[in-house]
C-alpha cells in the first residue's frame, strides 16, 4: 500500500485542476516524493470504452454520464473506485497517491451531490481528503474561456454560472467533502483529515499577479 492516499475534491470545471496537480506532483518530484494521480471520470470513460482525444471530447463524455439514470450513475462511479483501488493495492510503499474527483456537480441549476462516502473509506481510506478553491470571481474568468464555456455546456449543461452560483457550489464541495472526512475516520479508525486549499496566491513581488500555489 501507498504511504498517504488523498481525494482530492473541487469544482469539475473552472478550476483547471489537472494542470495545477501536474505542476504540484513535478514540485514534489523535485523534493524526493514520489506522487501518482488518479482521475475517477477518466477511469469511468476508460471503462466505458470512450476513446477521448482531448478535454473537450472528454467533457462531453461526462456530459453524457450526468444525463443517464442517476443509479447507474452511482455503479459506474463505485466500479471506478474499485479498480482504482486495485491498481493502488500494486504501487510500492514509497508512492504517495492522489485521486482527482468532484464531491457534487452543477447541472442544470440543481447541486447533485455525489454519496461516494462509503465507498472511498471502504476502498480506498484515504489519509486526507482536500477540497481545491479558488475566487469565484477567478472562477468565473476561466468559465468565460473556449474551454470553460464548452465544459459549462455540456456538462453543467448551462450558458454561466453567477458568482452567488460558484459561491454555492464550492461551499457545496467543502461541505460534501467535510462529510467524507468524517465518514472515512468513522469507517476506518483513522485520523483523516480534511483541509481547503486555495490553489493561487499573489505574488510577493506584485499582489495583483496570481501564481499556482503548488
Amino acid at each position: 500500500m501507498p504511504k498517504k492516499i488523498s481525494i482530492i475534491t473541487g469544482p469539475i470545471v473552472g478550476l483547471n485542476s489537472t494542470k495545477f496537480i501536474d505542476q504540484s506532483i513535478g514540485f514534489g518530484q523535485n523534493v524526493g516524493e514520489k506522487i501518482v494521480s488518479f482521475n475517477l471520470f477518466s477511469e469511468i470513460l476508460e471503462q466505458c470504452g470512450a476513446e477521448c482525444r482531448n478535454a473537450y471530447e472528454e467533457a462531453i463524455q461526462i456530459g453524457h454520464l450526468l444525463n443517464g439514470y442517476e443509479y447507474q450513475f452511482k455503479c459506474m462511479r463505485d466500479k471506478a473506485y474499485l479498480a482504482l483501488a486495485r491498481k493502488i493495492d500494486h504501487l510500492s510503499k514509497d508512492t504517495s497517491v492522489i485521486i482527482r474527483t468532484p464531491a457534487s456537480i452543477e447541472w442544470r441549476g440543481y447541486n447533485l451531490v455525489l454519496k461516494d462516502h462509503r465507498i472511498i473509506a471502504e476502498t480506498l481510506r484515504p489519509d486526507l481528503v482536500l477540497t481545491l478553491i479558488n475566487a469565484e470571481w477567478k472562477i468565473k474568468e476561466h468559465l468565460g474561456g473556449n474551454y470553460g464555456q464548452h465544459a459549462l455546456r455540456v456538462i453543467a449543461q448551462q450558458k454561466e454560472l453567477s458568482i452567488s452560483k460558484i459561491l454555492e457550489w464550492l461551499g457545496s464541495e467543502v461541505s460534501v467533502s467535510e462529510d467524507w472526512a468524517e465518514w472515512a475516520r468513522y469507517l476506518t479508525g483513522k485520523k483523516v483529515k480534511h483541509l481547503v486549499f486555495g490553489m493561487e496566491t499573489p505574488s510577493l513581488r506584485n499582489r495583483k499577479n496570481y501564481i499556482p500555489d503548488v
